[in-house]
């Protein structure tokens, strides 16, 4: 099957450096739409992999277990971020993303939750997004989430306070989105 030959548009990236005595190598994968993704461990005695190594292990995954035909095989780096959702932005910038239903637990209002930590490479966050938001407002969510994350990277605690963010523990920290309800209009009279 020549890679490219079937529906579907899949990035990797290496997501840690190998062990060194087992090399175990950890690559990251993600559909360009956002989902499916996924992780993939290879054994390999070699330091680093090439790339073309890569590719065909993670073919081997994925046909057909997630994809019924061979998807486009892409380094994350090599694809420019115009092609990638918003969601697969995140994921391969390390962030974690489940949806879920959040109507019940937290009521009408809330849309997403992100809980976040500051690592030496920047900020680690598990988000929850509601999962029966429609397209337009769920880009509108992703991109009000990417901005916390930069402002998240650079902020004061008190700056973080100011912006919603609460500390639920000496390193991580939790903002709940809501979405704004418009407001009644004002009688005139």
């Amino acid at each position: 099957m020549e890679p490219g030959s079937g529906t579907g548009s899949v990035v990797w990236w290496r997501q840690s450096p190998p062990t060194p005595t087992i090399r175990i190598h950890q690559i990251g994968w993600v559909d360009v739409t956002g989902r499916p993704t996924g992780h993939l461990e290879i054994r390999s005695p070699h330091l680093r992999l090439d790339e073309r190594t890569i590719h065909t292990a993670l073919a081997e995954h994925l046909v057909p277990a997630s994809y019924p035909t061979m998807p486009i095989i892409r380094p994350a780096h090599r694809v420019p971020e115009t092609e990638l959702s918003l969601e697969t932005g995140l994921i391969i910038d390390g962030h974690t993303i489940t949806h879920r239903d959040l109507l019940i637990p937290y009521g009408i209002d809330v849309v997403a939750g992100i809980s976040a930590q500051l690592l030496v490479r920047g900020p680690k966050a598990t988000i929850v997004l509601e999962e029966t938001l429609q397209q337009p407002v769920k880009d509108a969510v992703l991109t009000t989430i990417r901005r916390s994350l930069h402002q998240f990277a650079a902020a004061t605690p008190t700056e973080l306070f100011d912006a919603g963010w609460q500390r639920r523990r000496d390193d991580r920290w939790q903002l709940i989105l809501t979405q704004a309800r418009p407001r009644p209009a004002s009688d005139a009279s």
